[in-house]
């Protein structure tokens, strides 16, 4: 059986306390960036008819409201002769009738869209540097 004298003790108790001040701040800001809430929102700025909203495209779909806030993952359903509109920063987003749409990515100076279904009208009115707007429309289909 080894015995550890008090000088051995002690650096493995630094090489210890060393190790864990490398690794704990990275563990906390893997989770500080999973709790921060988002720094960019859009709204929904106009609803007329039937629009129905499922928040994190998780769980049960509920009506959308006028100046609810939308962020990523937030998925939207305009139904059949209904519209909505929504806004995020100089853009706006018109939804025709037997549309869905959902958020990609909405951060700074980035907003990414998924058209599911439908037609949209997406308006930008003052494009700054550094700011990109992409709509995916891809149509997918299972092998």
């Amino acid at each position: 059986m080894k015995t550890f004298t008090r000088k051995s003790r002690l650096s493995l108790l630094l090489c210890f306390a060393g190790l864990l001040s490398i690794v704990a701040p990275k563990a906390q800001a893997g989770q500080e960036q999973e709790t921060n809430p988002p720094t960019r929102v859009a709204r929904i700025s106009y609803v007329e008819g039937s629009v129905s909203l499922q928040p994190g495209g998780q769980g049960d779909w509920g009506s959308a409201a006028r100046n609810r806030p939308m962020t990523i993952g937030d998925k939207i359903w305009v139904d059949k002769d209904s519209r909505a509109e929504l806004q995020a920063g100089p853009a706006a987003i018109h939804l025709g009738s037997m549309t869905a749409l959902s958020f990609l990515n909405l951060d700074q100076g980035i907003t990414q869209v998924r058209l599911a279904e439908g037609s949209i009208n997406f308006r930008v009115s003052e494009l700054r540097e550094g700011d990109l707007y992409e709509v995916d429309a891809r149509t997918w289909h299972s092998p």
